[in-house]
């Protein structure tokens, strides 16, 4: 499914000289006394150490972060849908409803019983309570009887409270599994239910996806362990470039394409569900040396540059150094053999012969 590709990002450019003259020669003052030495002109670079990072491109689809399938929490008959197909929605939206009666019927006939017993009891300790603290306060009778008393309708109090907050609990509950409410900030994409229509707890009625977007490559083995969650990437889509952050990396790969499933969280959630997106991921920075590809030619399929070399009052002379490069990018590539600090004719350099004299361009 991917297709890998290494890509150089070059951090430190390097340092040129301000004028060029090319295919043109001067007779070297700094020769030998009765020498007469023409000099090419050329302009030239010192070589520098940079930095750079190494990445592996991969292509990646666009999905839906996620794809939710609503019901309601209990049976009953649809009294309501708001929703419609193609409808932007926000997390919490009210998107449908049953006829809520028999919930309503069903809790009350449950608690009524047991409550009114409560409120009951509730009422003859109330009373009883209120009439021991009367005698008490008179000295009829001991703490001890009026002790009791007040724990009993305490005690009564407390189950009764306790009672009361079951029923308004389970009445909510059962109320809120008559609703339907968006989950995510989305799209409706369908809707496979009708407003009258008797349904069961846990039958499919709105389908929606998510606004939030991923993006999902497949790694190769090789690459799978440079690569973890909450590693920034860069990705591309149709010459749009945005960042993104690994949100997942999978452990077994796909029977198929035998590569494992990456996802990325991309920055924006406007790319269209289905596009293919270029991602690139850093796996790895180095420093190295580079030089113009505009420095190089080439001798029977072997690289070179010139390296100016000073030679004995203050002359300059082109010596060939083979060059073994490396990757490309932009006007440069990367010289895997050439140390920093070396000298070298920055272009022209088909105007050049080995032990050429050199006047360099400050």
């Amino acid at each position: 499914m991917a297709r890998i590709k290494k890509i150089i990002c070059i951090g430190i450019s390097l340092a040129l000289a301000a004028a060029i003259a090319t295919g043109c020669a001067k007779k070297d003052s700094n020769a030998f006394a009765g020498e007469s030495v023409t000099s090419k002109v050329v302009k030239t670079i010192t070589t520098t150490s940079e930095s750079y990072v190494e990445t592996v491109e991969y292509e990646g689809f666009v999905t839906a972060k996620s794809i939710k399938n609503l019901s309601f929490g209990q049976s009953g008959k649809i009294s309501t849908i708001y929703a419609q197909v193609g409808q932007r929605i926000k997390e919490g939206d009210l998107l449908a409803e049953l006829d809520a009666t028999y919930v309503n019927i069903k809790i009350k006939d449950t608690y009524t019983s047991s409550i009114n017993s409560l409120k009951l009891s509730y009422n003859n300790a109330k009373d009883s309570y209120e009439k021991y603290g009367q005698l008490f306060n008179e000295g009829v009778i001991s703490k001890k009887e009026y002790d009791d008393v007040k724990f009993a309708y305490d005690s009564i109090v407390i189950e009764l409270n306790k009672a009361e907050q079951a029923y308004a609990a389970d009445l909510a509950l059962q109320l809120s599994e008559t609703e339907i409410l968006s989950p995510v900030d989305g799209y409706v994409i369908d809707i496979s239910a009708n407003a009258g229509e008797i349904i069961g707890a846990g039958a499919p009625v709105i389908i929606l996806k998510s606004i939030e977007q991923i993006v999902t490559i497949g790694v190769s083995v090789n690459d799978l362990s440079k690569i973890s969650v909450g590693m920034k990437v860069d990705m591309d889509f149709t010459g749009t470039s945005f960042s993104g952050m690994v949100s997942s990396v999978g452990q077994y790969p796909d029977e198929n394409s035998r590569t494992y499933a990456v996802e990325i969280t991309p920055e924006t959630n406007d790319i269209p569900a289905g596009a293919l997106v270029s991602v690139k991921i850093p796996i790895e920075t180095r420093r190295v040396v580079t030089v113009p590809v505009n420095a190089m030619f080439a001798i029977n399929g072997v690289n070179y540059v010139y390296c100016v070399e000073k030679e004995e009052g203050d002359r300059y002379k082109a010596v060939m150094k083979e060059i073994l490069p490396g990757d490309v990018y932009g006007s440069n590539i990367i010289a895997l053999n050439l140390a920093p600090g070396v000298m070298i004719v920055a272009d022209n350099v088909k105007s050049i012969k080995e032990n050429d004299w050199l006047s360099i361009i400050e």
